[in-house]
């Protein structure tokens, strides 16, 4: 996949907005796709492209060569001379957060294999995700299939325990690893990998605490 000079995505192209984070909106987009935009001063700041763009684009190209089934389908990159940069990618119904259904604990367990079988295949190939929480995974109402999305935190490191963490730090507090906040109190080294693992392990209770309760754990 190569970064595109299509020029011809306006927002009559673009149908209701299916989320929305720090870095840019999602869009529906044609049948089956979404398109992600960037924000304006992202792309267009004076330092040139914000890392997080960028740092985007290549997880999503690097976990395209692995071959698993661990983030939506990318069909093209979009970059056009209006300091306008998106991504194509397949269209998945709700992310396990904004979900409207009840899970069964059949479907909870399922989702939770998925979970930990697509971490593992992430930490194995020296990949880590920095914000894994409901928000950031993506289902098919269906076939209950979920993929990470929002990989602008993501990043590959041949060492699993590095010092210098600072973009890490944007994580969503609620769903991070407790030796984040040492980190910042006491300069205590971070384990990437283990923050990743942390955050998926409160992500199934989230959904646990749905099922038995009604409620997220988070809601007030």
């Amino acid at each position: 996949m190569e970064l595109s000079s299509i020029q011809n995505i306006t927002s009559s192209d673009l149908g209701k907005i299916m989320g929305e984070g720090s870095y840019g909106k999602v869009y529906e987009y044609e049948k089956d796709k979404v398109y992600k935009k960037f924000g304006y001063d992202l792309v267009a700041d004076e330092c040139g492209i914000h890392k997080s763009v960028i740092n985007e684009i290549a997880q999503l190209y690097f976990i395209s060569s692995l071959d698993c089934d661990i983030a939506p389908d990318v069909y093209d990159y979009h970059i056009s001379l209006e300091y306008q940069i998106g991504i194509i990618m397949e269209k998945y119904d709700t992310s396990l957060w904004d979900m409207k259904v009840r899970l069964s604990a059949n479907d909870i367990a399922f989702i939770s294999r998925q979970l930990f079988t697509k971490l593992y295949i992430l930490l194995k190939n020296g990949l880590y995700h920095g914000d894994i929480k409901p928000a950031n995974v993506v289902m098919n109402k269906k076939t209950k299939q979920i993929r990470f999305i929002d990989w602008g935190l993501s990043h590959v490191k041949e060492s699993h325990v590095i010092d210098h963490i600072s973009d890490f730090l944007d994580y969503t507090e609620m769903f991070s690893d407790p030796s984040t906040i040492l980190y910042k109190k006491i300069g205590k080294k971070l384990d990437y990998a283990k923050c990743d693992i942390w955050s998926t392990g409160v992500t199934i209770i989230h959904l646990i605490c749905r099922y038995m309760h009604k409620k997220y754990p988070f809601e007030d």
